[in-house]
C-alpha cells in the first residue's frame, strides 16, 4: 500500500511495479530542486537499477507515492528497448511518453493520442469537442507501440463512450523517437478495458 509522504521533503524512491521484466529499469521519483517550498514537488526519472542512478528525466511527470490521480505505471516491449510510461490523472493522462532506455531518449506521445483520438471521435459522435481521452492499456508488438484508448465526456455518466485501437509502427532515427500514422479501429468496451494494464 503507497503511502504519502510526510516528510519535510520527499526521498528519493523508485516505484516498484514499474520494475521492468529483466529487473534492469523502474521508474524513480525525487524531490524537484527548483521547488524548495514546495514539499511535494516531484520529478520521474527511468533508473538503471544496475547502477541506482537516473539515466532520463522525463518531461512533464511529477508523480509521487499516494499521490491523488497520479499513479505511474509502464509498460516494456520484449527486448527493453522502448517503454511507455504514463501518470494517470482522474479524465485523462496528466503525462504519458514512449521512451528508449539504452539511447536515452524520449518522445511525448499525450499530444500525438489526443489528437488522433479526437479525430476518431469526430467520425463517429456528434460531440466529440467535449470528449476527454484516456488510455487503458499499452503494448509492444513487432516494432508497433498499440494503444487502448477511452473517449468519453467528463461527470457525464449517461453520454457514450468510444473505445478505440491505435496502432504506431516505431523506430529509432536520427536520435529521435519516430512514429508513423496510426491505424485506429474500434473496441468493444469489454475488450479495450481486458488489455494490458499500464494503469
Amino acid at each position: 500500500m503507497a503511502l504519502i509522504c510526510s516528510v519535510a521533503q520527499l526521498k528519493p524512491g523508485v516505484f516498484e511495479h514499474t520494475t521492468s521484466p529483466s529487473k534492469r529499469w523502474a521508474i524513480g521519483y525525487a524531490h524537484d530542486p527548483h521547488q524548495k517550498d514546495d514539499e511535494y514537488a516531484a520529478i520521474n526519472t527511468l533508473v538503471d537499477l544496475k547502477t541506482h542512478k537516473p539515466v532520463l528525466t522525463l518531461n512533464s511527470f511529477d508523480g509521487f507515492p499516494g499521490q491523488n490521480h497520479g499513479g505511474i505505471f509502464v509498460a516494456f516491449s520484449q527486448k527493453e528497448s522502448m517503454g511507455v510510461v504514463m501518470q494517470a490523472g482522474k479524465w485523462e493522462p496528466r503525462a504519458l511518453a514512449i521512451f528508449s532506455p539504452s539511447k536515452r531518449l524520449q518522445f511525448n506521445l499525450l499530444p500525438t493520442i489526443n489528437k488522433d483520438m479526437a479525430a476518431y471521435a469526430n467520425k463517429h459522435v456528434k460531440n466529440a469537442d467535449k470528449f476527454a481521452f484516456d488510455v487503458l492499456g499499452a503494448k509492444f508488438s513487432g516494432g508497433k507501440l498499440l494503444v487502448s484508448a477511452i473517449g468519453q465526456i467528463p461527470k457525464d455518466e449517461d453520454a457514450l463512450a468510444i473505445y478505440a485501437e491505435l496502432t504506431y509502427p516505431t523506430h529509432l532515427s536520427g536520435g529521435k523517437i519516430r512514429l508513423k500514422n496510426p491505424t485506429m479501429k474500434p473496441l468493444s468496451e469489454s475488450t479495450a478495458w481486458s488489455w494490458p494494464e499500464i494503469k
